[in-house]
């Protein structure tokens, strides 16, 4: 007993014979103070010992019983405040466990598949949970590198609210489908033509959903000093990678744009008018270009490049195909250039 043995003598000469009281009700406590008795290596009551290292300092610390002393006993210390109880080691206390700490660090992002350039994962509304992302891998050809993957993840209930608005607007201009891709509807007034104001309707209710998507591309661009021709070769080659299908059930044939990304899936005006939003947010202008005869719709984006193009108020558009995966910017099937009925689609954005 090392604590008592190195103050028995100058506690014996204080308290006299007295000390064999004090002896009888102190050393149990020193030993289970002092970790004598304990089989975990630590002192008895802290963590990771137990009740079986108290069970064993119980039976180990039979003190015979002595003459109740003839001396006061010295007067009780005030009841310790309300809380928890200190665990005292030696001479030093220490405050018992306290509640466990709450952790600040948010969830761990998924990675998209593949092991190409991560993008990282856009998500809308940002506190969406980014583990029900629709992930991406794709080939840019003419970057390097060529590898690219990314995700998006849209809340349940944005998807259904985005769904909505394009089911009101289509209602609210009586419009009527026959087998999904022919149909009647009534232009409001002011309209300019074509799908406009169905497009621009979209444009003003998906702004918010694709904007993640925009600045996930914008990272990219700034981290690798991508210019205007790389930045929209690279949209271009991950809009070409969604899936191609024509919506069978949604107004104007059209899958609204925060849907053609959270689904991968849509057909050529829908894809190119994701395209035009997300372009329209890195600041590098396009438009839309239809053919009634060929049924079809691409983008145009006024790049200096090689291939075929359509002049638009004085101005030189590549024709950009957003449904063959790698086909490059200016680049348009041979069977498009006739007959050439190719129309502008102007969208206020």
């Amino acid at each position: 007993m090392f604590v008592l043995d190195e103050m028995s003598s100058s506690v014996r000469s204080k308290y006299g014979e007295s000390f064999s009281w004090l002896l009888a009700v102190v050393a149990p406590a020193a030993l289970l103070l002092t970790g004598c008795c304990c089989p975990c290596g630590e002192g008895c009551g802290l963590k990771g010992c137990g009740d079986s290292c108290f069970g064993t300092c119980d039976r180990i610390l039979e003190v015979p019983e002595t003459p109740a002393p003839t001396m006061p006993r010295p007067p009780l210390r005030p009841p310790a405040p309300p809380g928890p109880s200190p665990t005292t080691t030696g001479s030093v206390a220490v405050p018992g466990p306290g509640p466990a700490p709450t952790s600040t660090t948010p969830p761990p992002e998924p990675l998209p598949p593949g092991t190409g350039q991560n993008l990282g994962v856009a998500a809308y509304p940002t506190n969406t949970s980014k583990f029900d992302a629709t992930m991406y891998a794709w080939r840019a050809r003419t970057l390097l590198p060529q590898d690219y993957r990314m995700g998006y993840a849209l809340a349940g209930n944005e998807q259904e609210s985005v769904r909505n608005a394009h089911n009101a607007y289509a209602r609210k201009v009586h419009h009527e489908s026959e087998d999904g891709e022919i149909f009647r509807w009534t232009p409001p007034p002011g309209c300019a033509g074509g799908l406009s104001c169905v497009f621009e309707q979209l444009v003003k209710r998906n702004r918010a959903d694709v904007k993640p998507i925009a600045e996930r591309f914008r990272a990219r661009a700034g981290e690798a000093k991508l210019d205007s021709m790389q930045t929209a070769a690279l949209v271009i080659s991950w809009v070409q990678a969604i899936r191609y299908e024509v919506p069978k059930v949604e107004p104007f044939g059209v899958l609204p744009p925060a849907l053609v990304a959270a689904e991968s899936r849509g057909d050529c005006d829908s894809k190119a008018l994701l395209a035009l939003m997300i372009l329209d947010e890195l600041g590098i202008p396009s438009m839309l270009i239809s053919s009634s005869i060929h049924r079809h719709t691409m983008l145009g984006i006024p790049l200096p490049v090689s291939g075929s193009y359509f002049t638009y108020a004085g101005r030189r558009y590549a024709f950009t195909e957003c449904t063959a995966a790698g086909a490059p910017i200016g680049y348009m099937d041979p069977k498009l250039k006739s007959p050439n009925d190719w129309t502008a689609v102007p969208v206020k954005m």
